[in-house]
């Protein structure tokens, strides 16, 4: 986990593995981010196998990432995967934080505020899942369209859930896009006759108010902390 001295926004990624007993943390101490994962520090929580930890910090050096690594290895007993591990500096510029399926990272304000903010929105690999198994989804000619809708709504749901939070907005309309095409395309080829929308209905009206696509839309900030 090599690092540079003395630099700012920094995170520190370690990849732990072969643990020799499963770790319970007891200080109480609670860190909970606005992604949908939840890491509380008490008695009856514990560390599941290849967990993934996210440590962001102001600064880092050698001692810092000496005392991390005590923490983890001589403290809890578990094992560091080095070649795992990295240290990012979040705050250079085109420097990007994957982790849990989001892109963390350092954007201006869209809206001219001055200053950086954290955004976070889905990271490039899960937008290449998503369209894989939105494609797959509608590959199945064979099945009624009323199953392929009711797949395709489950699976974009669950997407939606998860990734609602942050600023997904623009991932969301390209995605909507996507799926739009995916389906027009899936209709199409559903007879060997061209399957047309009724007279004066759009593409658009046609799969998303006819047939009821659902269409993955940001959390408010309510729904959020829920």
């Amino acid at each position: 986990m090599a690092s540079p001295d003395c630099q700012t926004g920094t995170t520190i990624v370690p990849a732990l593995a072969d643990w020799g007993r499963t770790m319970r943390l007891s200080n109480g101490s609670r860190m909970s981010g606005d992604i949908q994962v939840r890491f509380c520090e008490s008695a009856e929580v514990r560390l599941l196998r290849a967990t993934l930890l996210v440590i962001m910090a102001e600064w880092i050096d050698d001692r810092m990432v000496a005392w991390v690594e005590e923490k983890i290895e001589t403290w809890m007993g578990l094992s560091i995967n080095r070649e795992k591990t990295k240290v990012t500096m979040v705050k250079q510029s085109g420097t990007t934080l994957d982790f849990l399926g989001y892109s963390f990272r350092y954007d201006r304000s869209i809206y001219g505020m001055k200053g950086l903010y954290w955004n976070r929105m889905p990271s490039k690999q899960s937008l290449k899942r998503f369209r894989a198994r939105v494609h797959e989804i509608t590959s199945r000619g064979c099945m009624p369209v009323g199953e392929v809708v009711d797949t395709l709504n489950n699976f974009l749901r669950g997407w939606s859930n998860y990734f609602g939070t942050g600023y997904p907005k623009k991932a969301f309309g390209t995605l909507d896009f996507y799926v739009e095409r995916r389906m027009w395309q899936f209709l199409k080829h559903l007879s060997q006759r061209s399957f047309k929308p009724p007279e004066g209905m759009s593409w658009y009206t046609f799969i998303y108010k006819k047939l009821k696509v659902y269409q993955m839309k940001a959390k408010t900030r309510v729904q959020a902390l829920r």
